[in-house]
Order: structure tokens, then sequence, then C-alpha cells
């Protein structure tokens, strides 16, 4: 029995990387419209994006996740020092 691998392509088109940013292709072509987007190319009119580049540029839009228990104890201190007032 053949096992077969999966080979992920390098490049995606639009529809792909639709697929895996979970953005639509609208949104995809405003991203792509705006200066500072990300790095992509259109051989024949077709629009392909490296799929590292695309990696790199959203990881500028990284969230760092907030400490909830010091977010908490700061609403509830000023809520004290309001209270106080």
């Amino acid at each position: 029995m053949k096992s077969f691998t999966s080979i992920e392509p390098e490049y995606l088109d639009l529809r792909a990387l639709s697929n895996y940013s979970c953005l639509s292709v609208r949104t995809l072509r405003g991203i792509l419209s705006q200066p500072g987007g990300p790095p992509h190319y259109r051989p024949g009119g077709k629009v392909l994006i490296k799929k590292s580049d695309w990696d790199s540029w959203m990881g500028q839009y990284r969230q760092k996740p907030q400490d909830l228990d010091a977010l908490v104890d700061k609403i509830m201190a000023d809520l004290a020092e309001e209270k106080a007032k």
C-alpha cells in the first residue's frame, strides 16, 4: 500500500491564501492594495503570495495575551479608589 504525502505549495493564490488565513478574498485584495501590505507577485495578472512572506508580514499584528488577574486587580483598585472619593 502506497502512502501519499501532502506537499504544501510555496506560493498561494488569493483563494488558497483565503483558506489559509481565514480572510475573504475581498479583504485580501484590500490588504494588498494598501501601502505596507505583504510582498506579492503578479505573473500574468494572477496574484501570488509566498506563504513565508505572508507569515512574516502577519507577525507584526500578533497580540500579546494580557494577564487577566492583573487587569482585574487594577480595575478593582481603580473602583475602590473612586468609591473612597
